[in-house]
């Protein structure tokens, strides 16, 4: 019979304090997992917002690919073949999710955070998960961070629709698959 002597009005064994010294250094252990992944994630979440900042006024699936960026979405040749504008039409974003217009999390779209009315940023995070579905690398990595594989693109804008936790911000897969490709632009950059 194993026996404990914290409810004893006693002073504690050696096999109760190394017990408690244990449970005590997984807690630190854990503590300090927590707050490194803290800061990887607070850093990715301000570069994600930094590329969204320099990406304004420029060509976001271009950017992803590499590519001269220095046209606005409505003239790229790469999304001209995905039928873009059908696209976006057809995502359709969970109540709460983000800004409707930019695909931002509620409180990083100033017009959204603020009701100021329409919202007047351009869209990056969108054509940046349209370019990724057509990209062979890209494609595998939505399907590894997404849980499956999409048949068709129409389910794929369907699932960026949804709502989901990144880096502890309440956004859209959509915005998983933003964080995704500026990891794999990273990647490619450092090469």
């Amino acid at each position: 019979m194993e026996t404990d002597c914290s409810g004893a009005d006693a002073e504690r064994c050696d096999n109760c304090m190394r017990t408690a010294e244990l449970e005590s250094e997984s807690v630190l252990r854990r503590a300090r997992v927590v707050a490194r992944q803290e800061t990887v994630d607070s850093k990715a979440i301000t570069h994600m917002k930094d590329t969204l900042a320099g990406l304004q006024g420029k060509c976001p699936g271009c950017w992803a690919l590499g590519r001269a960026c220095e046209h606005r979405v409505a003239q790229c040749p790469q999304l001209a073949h995905s039928n873009y504008p059908d696209l976006r039409r057809l995502v359709k974003y969970e109540p709460h999710s983000c800004c409707f217009r930019c695909s931002a999390p509620g409180d990083w779209c100033i017009d959204y955070s603020n009701r100021r009315g329409p919202c007047t940023q351009q869209d990056s995070i969108f054509p940046i998960c349209i370019i990724a579905f057509s990209h062979s690398t890209l494609s595998r990595c939505i399907s590894r961070a997404a849980g499956k594989m999409f048949n068709d693109i129409q389910g794929y804008v369907a699932w960026l629709g949804k709502k989901a936790r990144v880096r502890d911000i309440n956004g859209t897969n959509a915005l998983l698959i933003f964080d995704l490709v500026i990891a794999e632009v990273d990647r490619n950059s450092e090469r």
